[in-house]
């Protein structure tokens, strides 16, 4: 899974960390990007996600996703806020991001808020429903008996 990331935080004024700490994991390639080369980036990357942090969510997040959706780009958001109360979320969901998490949070939680909104994004049940879904031998007998 190809992950963008764009740091809005004070912090990245300061640091130059291409990945959040604990983010590594197998499946997820992390690119992280400047706010003014993100439209670019996801056009020549094609990433699945991307994933917005920032001091307080309503603000620079909810500009960056606006422009985002302006420019036609269609891949899920999650935002990352450090700060957040009910009308900077409501403000940032309704620029276009699919998700708002309040930090801190661990890379686990991220990690399955980006696979949900990637099956939400993809109109695709998570693999485990999927395997759920499937008949098994009887029940498969079950639906032959009826036909």
């Amino acid at each position: 899974m190809r992950i963008l990331t764009v740091d809005l935080t004070a912090r990245s004024r300061r640091t130059d960390e291409p990945v959040p700490p604990g983010w590594a994991a197998d499946d997820l390639l992390i690119e992280a990007v400047r706010p003014s080369e993100l439209a670019w980036a996801c056009a020549d990357l094609q990433p699945e996600a991307v994933v917005v942090t920032t001091d307080s969510a309503g603000r620079a997040d909810a500009f960056l996703v606006r422009s985002l959706r302006e420019d036609e780009v269609g891949v899920p958001v999650l935002v990352i806020a450090a700060e957040a109360d009910g009308e900077s979320l409501a403000a940032s969901l309704e620029a276009g991001a699919d998700d708002v998490v309040p930090s801190p949070s661990t890379p686990i939680e991220i990690r399955a808020r980006l696979r949900a909104l990637l099956w939400t994004a993809l109109d695709r049940p998570p693999p485990a429903v999927q395997r759920r879904t499937a008949p098994d031998a009887r029940g498969r007998r079950y639906l032959e008996a009826l036909q």
